[in-house]
């Protein structure tokens, strides 16, 4: 198994590298975050990362490449669920079907299992949801 930090670490830097994704956030790169931060200053639109299963491909090796499921929830203020609608498309076309390697984590052709529109969080916020899975590897 891949150490769940550094997959979150992964899967967030690359969020962060999308430019046209982070323009759309008042909090820039930072406006893309785990899911259960703890800060108190940030604004909406903003993005979060929370892991979900990762389980063994080749269970009888005991090693990568590994299966990680993830999902990415868009969170918007506006009075409309327009935003984070609009927001986790972008993500959608960003991550469906991309390689990429963050450190020594390598994620292979990222599937986007589901996109769930917005709904309120609570009566000010929306979220959108994306759940993911990819095949990593240690590189």
């Amino acid at each position: 198994m891949i150490p769940n930090d550094q997959v979150k670490e992964g899967i967030v830097t690359y969020l962060r590298a999308n430019a046209s994704l982070t323009a759309l956030l008042p909090d820039g790169v930072q406006g893309v975050r785990e899911q259960y931060w703890r800060g108190q200053d940030f604004k909406y639109p903003n993005v979060r990362v929370q892991l979900e299963t990762q389980f063994d491909a080749t269970p009888e090796t005991n090693c990568t490449p590994t299966i990680q499921t993830w999902t990415v929830y868009v969170f918007s203020e506006k009075h409309s669920s327009q935003e984070a609608d609009t927001i986790a498309g972008l993500i959608v076309n960003y991550l469906r079907g991309s390689t990429f390697t963050v450190k020594t984590v390598k994620f292979s052709n990222v599937k986007v299992l589901e996109s769930i529109p917005a709904v309120p969080e609570d009566e000010r916020t929306w979220r959108a949801q994306l759940r993911c899975q990819s095949i990593i590897y240690e590189v």
